[in-house]
């Protein structure tokens, strides 16, 4: 880290300058985590929840339309879901005051 990771026709970069969509915590994170689609069954526990829930849950929660779930980047490290692009931040993962951070941003580069 810092780096880019390309998933289908989105890039998913992590920085550690501050800026991005979400702050996440560079220790919680670690080095070895891995970009993917959404799967059948993924949970995860979103911060500020107080427990899990399906990522089915959260798409609908969150009014994402069933044909944007399966593109939409999925970031994992050590077998949990730190963060769902636009969705959802993993408790675990969130960077808490004076965390060094990882700040993760994905968009889609224009063609």
């Amino acid at each position: 880290m810092p780096g880019t990771a390309r998933f289908g026709a989105w890039e998913v970069e992590a920085r550690i300058d501050g800026r991005g969509e979400v702050s996440l915590s560079r220790a919680a994170l670690g080095s070895a985590a891995t970009v993917r689609g959404w799967r059948e069954g993924d949970r995860m526990r979103p911060a500020g929840l107080g427990g899990s829930k399906a990522l089915s849950d959260l798409f609908t929660d969150a009014k994402v339309p069933r044909a944007l779930r399966a593109t939409l980047p999925v970031v994992e490290s050590g077998g949990d879901i730190a963060w769902v692009a636009g969705v959802a931040t993993g408790e675990a993962f969130a960077a808490g005051e004076g965390d060094p951070q990882a700040c993760l941003s994905a968009r889609r580069p224009s063609t």
